[in-house]
């Protein structure tokens, strides 16, 4: 089976032609299982790294409908389970997938900056990426910083604007811009903002949860109480909009959560220092799988986002006079993450997101031949 790794963002995925894999969900499933070794904590007979960030598959093709350049269907392969959910899309892969599009021929280059209207086929989002191309070739190399990976690379700008409601309709799916959770771990009820940006995510406060920016995503994970408080928020959720049928809800990814509190210091997982100067809105993402040492480049997106928009959650959390410029810095585990963002209040009944972009770096690492096991009697 033909295969190439690439990094996009904070996240590592494998990627394949769809004309190698099977057309049906199923079979790709098992594929990918055995493919990445899981179930298996350490996914040792896999590509698998053992890390959701890197336990992601990507499977690229021609568009099968008008409005996008390239299809690009993401798989979030589970560790411990033998699951694969396809119905979330991973921002940071999405560099990735239009990085790789241009280089396997799916996209003509354009020199200087080719945009490529990547489609999200697990989502239905279209999210238009300008990769930088000199003599017909994409440029990996640059001088541009992302926390959470060592060294720099060539930016790559990624546009979530035109992805509003793609989910469900409605950029606030619930019809409100913060709802009242009622938490049986707490006793108590909680504010959430449920957006649909790129992604489903649902805000909470971290003093809701008991979350503070000092501590590590280790110590967040260890607090049994917080992942049962997060596990109640996101069924609630998924229940209100519809995603909780005859009383089944897929625990993988969606409805994401974000627990954020305005900024505060705190130190990074490689140990530097993030002074309160420096970034907006405090952010930890939970998980099913733990809490992301970095921030899902959707869900980032969605934040910073929300932060421009009164009565959200992330709104009321940022300090006054923290959101002068055109970018909005968020604190994650592994640093700060920017992003451009405007938003449209003229009728405020309505907002309407005008611009909505994340800077990444892409590189291919690898390419070559994974060999798939022997059918299971």
């Amino acid at each position: 089976m033909p295969f190439v790794i690439m990094r996009g963002g904070t996240s590592r995925g494998v990627f394949f032609r769809r004309e190698d894999v099977p057309a049906d969900r199923a079979s790709l499933r098992q594929m990918l299982l055995d493919l990445f070794g899981s179930p298996d904590v350490r996914q040792i007979d896999g590509l698998g790294g053992a890390d959701p960030l890197t336990s992601k598959a990507a499977v690229l093709g021609l568009p099968q409908s008008p409005g996008a350049d390239v299809d690009y269907l993401h798989g979030q392969v589970s560790i411990r389970e033998p699951q694969v959910d396809f119905a979330v899309n991973c921002g940071n892969l999405t560099t990735a997938a239009a990085s790789l599009a241009i280089t396997w021929g799916l996209v003509a280059p354009v020199e200087g900056v080719t945009t490529v209207r990547v489609r999200s086929v697990g989502t239905g989002a279209v999210i238009k990426v300008d990769v930088p191309v000199r003599d017909s070739r994409v440029v990996e190399q640059g001088d541009f910083p992302i926390a959470g990976v060592p060294g720099t690379g060539a930016r790559i700008d990624l546009d979530f604007s035109q992805t509003a409601g793609q989910r469900t309709g409605r950029l606030f799916p619930t019809g409100e811009r913060a709802d009242s959770i009622y938490v049986p771990a707490f006793g108590a009820e909680v504010a959430v903002t449920v957006m649909d940006l790129g992604n489903l995510v649902t805000f909470v406060r971290m003093d809701d949860l008991g979350i503070t920016a000092q501590m590590s995503p280790a110590a967040v994970e260890a607090d049994a109480g917080v992942w049962e408080a997060m596990r109640h928020i996101r069924r609630e959720v998924a229940g209100r909009i519809g995603f909780v049928v005859d009383d089944q809800f897929d625990e993988s990814v969606n409805p994401m959560v974000v627990a954020v509190a305005q900024a505060d210091e705190y130190v990074t997982l490689s140990g530097a220092r993030v002074g309160t100067d420096t970034f907006a809105l405090t952010c930890r993402q939970l998980r099913s799988a733990g809490v992301h040492k970095a921030l899902t480049g959707s869900a980032g997106t969605c934040a910073a986002v929300a932060s421009r928009i009164p009565g959200t959650v992330p709104f009321m959390a940022v300090r006054e006079g923290l959101l002068l410029g055109p970018e909005v810095a968020l604190g994650h585990p592994s640093g700060v993450l920017p992003v451009r963002c405007a938003v449209d209040l003229d009728d405020p009944t309505a907002p309407r997101v005008s611009e909505a972009v994340l800077f990444r770096t892409a590189r291919r690492i690898a390419e070559g031949r994974a060999f798939l096991k022997c059918p299971r009697p």
